[in-house]
């Protein structure tokens, strides 16, 4: 590839690497689910959305059912954490006995995975139940909540 300085590149027209970018800042920023913003005003409409779905428990009725899905860092996760965390500080405020809990499912890919996971977080226990039949997990799961 030529000799050890960097002068068969400019010859080349060929790019040479740089340790800084013009634009951004810190690109560690952009790697997995690192980034947890208080507001999303580019989001309002998705935020919304999510707001519509929860806020029925805080009347007592039953929230509906919400299926979130698109592209990689499109902040998916961070809005769904923005709501979660804005509805578990409306809760504290009004003496609700409201629990929420995140489930990765990247890393939980069988639903009896999410559903051990599930049952681990809501009922604080050390470890997965383990052995029990998928069916036995749902009711397990129904009768918790």
């Amino acid at each position: 590839m030529g000799q050890s300085g960097g002068s068969d590149f400019k010859q080349t027209g060929m790019k040479q690497f740089s340790t800084q970018s013009a634009i951004i800042q810190d690109g560690d920023v952009f790697q997995g689910d690192s980034i947890n913003p208080d507001r999303m005003p580019e989001r309002k409409e998705e935020l919304e959305t999510i707001h519509s779905v929860i806020e029925p428990a805080a009347r007592g009725d039953s929230p509906r059912n919400l299926f979130i899905y698109g592209k990689p860092g499109q902040g998916k996760t961070a809005a769904v954490k923005i709501k979660r965390e804005q509805y578990e500080e409306f809760a504290r405020a009004n003496d609700l006995d409201i629990r929420m809990v995140y489930v990765e499912c990247k890393s939980a890919k069988k639903s009896y995975h999410v559903l051990t996971t599930l049952l681990k977080k809501l009922k604080g226990l050390d470890s997965k139940p383990k052995g029990i039949q998928l069916d036995d997990l749902y009711t397990r799961l129904y009768e918790y909540m």
